[in-house]
Order: C-alpha cells, then structure tokens, then sequence
C-alpha cells in the first residue's frame, strides 16, 4: 500500500514473493514526483522506481534493477 501526502513523501507498505522468499516492508519513507500525465518517479533510500498512476487509487510501480520488480499498490 502505498500512502501519499500530496506534498512529495510517501510510506510503503508491502509484501514481496521473490525466487528467495517472502518479504516484507512496513513503513519506508521516500519521495515522488508525478508528472500531470500520471508517470514519475519515487527514490529513496534505495529504492528507486517508475510510477505510472492508473487511477487516484491505483499506481504501477516499476523498480528497474538486476532482479527487476513490478508492483501494483491499491489503496
């Protein structure tokens, strides 16, 4: 789940299923940009990602790394 603040911070919360195991992430803080087409950008710590938003409740987001991830966060 991702919850933002309008502002350029977001917490996330999420559970992952990787080829070594479950995970999970309660609480990471990082930034976004979204641009008024709906795609951007979230970084921190290092985390870095592509967001498209499909919908006010709905975003897609991409982490473009050796083992990439792709996630969709509902609220």
């Amino acid at each position: 789940m991702i919850s933002a603040d309008g502002l350029g911070a977001i917490t996330l919360n999420e559970d992952t299923s990787k080829s070594v195991g479950l995970s999970q992430d309660l609480g990471v803080i990082a930034n976004y940009s979204i641009a008024s087409n709906g795609r951007g950008t979230i970084s921190g710590g290092s985390a870095q990602a592509v967001v498209n938003v499909i919908s006010p409740t709905k975003w897609l987001v991409l982490q473009p790394k050796t083992d990439a991830d792709v996630g969709v966060f509902e609220h």
